[in-house]
């Protein structure tokens, strides 16, 4: 099942690069087109919570505080650093931690409605980090994307690698609604309702429940038979094992290990499940105003985890977002 979907992904994606060499030109003959110009942006986000290529956090919240300096070429390169702080997401999910990116892409238009866009993002994280993302180095990505007046359809994959290894797509649609000249001439509101189905291999079964769960693996390996329960009975009775110490010293731990079913096998939750299958589905409602080179976002957006792990929640999580982007064309 996994090789049929990268094969058919990687298929439609070869025949949309062909298809954008030959029908280049057209871009050529459209003497409707704006001059094209470069653009420089800053901006600083924030967000409640986490979802990571198409997976969701749902077992930690990990607010996150953005700040992005973007380039834009008029020729489609573009360039993009950025920094984020992200809470709880140290070894005790108690702490906050850095990450900085730094990514590179170019966008090729063609046929009037669709776009290509490449794209490579390199990552660095702060020595104590143990985030949701922090299992991946390097993202290799592509979109693409068709739109049409109001409307927009598109297919994004990418490979990830580092500590663990992934290959992710979705496939998302949203429809733009402007209103112009709001409060004031000139300026614009746009909402933008969003749906994506988000599809991987990256799972809690091979890599956050390890990383999260992480102070149990040596105790795991040598005690393979044993489950949450036992482990909180041994809490009970003040046992002198050391990892029930680490509990004691650090709530948060224990309450990690109280979120798990009392059947639960500890030695499970290390144990690694590559299957290519549907991770989530998000529905997003963002909006912003622009203000001549100032646009404010604002959104609400709720995922729903699928086929995960069965100590994960499969309820919908809710998150939030803020933004705030200056940018000038040059």
């Amino acid at each position: 099942m996994q090789s049929k979907y990268l094969l058919g992904f990687f298929f439609w994606m070869t025949l949309l690069f062909i298809s954008s060499a030959v029908k280049a030109e057209d871009n050529a003959s459209d003497t409707t087109a704006v001059e094209a110009r470069s653009m420089l942006s800053l901006g600083t986000s924030y967000y409640t919570n986490t979802i990571s290529f198409g997976t969701i956090n749902s077992l930690v919240v990990e607010p996150s505080y953005s700040v992005n300096l973007s380039y834009y070429g008029k020729k489609g390169l573009f360039l993009s650093a950025a920094t984020l702080l992200i809470g709880n997401s140290d070894s005790t999910s108690s702490h906050s931690t850095s990450e900085y990116d730094l990514g590179i892409g170019y966008q090729l238009n063609f046929l009037k409605y669709f776009t290509v866009t490449p794209s490579f993002v390199h990552y660095f994280y702060s020595k104590s980090s143990n985030s949701f993302k922090s299992g991946v180095d390097n993202s290799l990505l592509l979109d693409v994307n068709a739109t049409i007046k109001w409307w927009s359809i598109g297919v994004n994959g990418g490979y990830s690698w580092g500590k663990i290894k992934d290959f992710y797509t979705s496939v998302t649609t949203n429809a733009a609604i402007s209103f112009n000249n709001v409060f004031s001439k000139g300026n614009t509101l746009t909402i933008q309702p969003t749906g994506a189905l988000n599809f991987g291999n990256w799972n809690y079964y091979n890599f956050y429940g390890a990383r999260a769960y992480r102070f149990l693996s040596n105790f795991a390996e040598n005690h393979p038979n044993v489950t949450a329960g036992q482990l909180i009975e041994f809490y009970n009775s003040n046992s002198k094992l050391p990892v029930v110490q680490r509990m004691k010293d650090n709530a948060v731990l224990y309450k990690r290990v109280r979120k798990l079913s009392s059947d639960q096998n500890l030695a499970d939750l290390f144990k690694k499940n590559p299957q290519f299958t549907l991770s989530s589905f998000t529905l997003s409602l963002p909006v912003s105003y622009s203000i001549k080179d100032l646009t404010l976002n604002l959104g609400v957006s709720a995922g729903k985890p699928i086929n995960e792990p069965r100590y994960i929640s499969s309820a919908w999580v809710t998150y939030f977002s803020f933004g705030l982007i200056y940018s000038f064309n040059f």
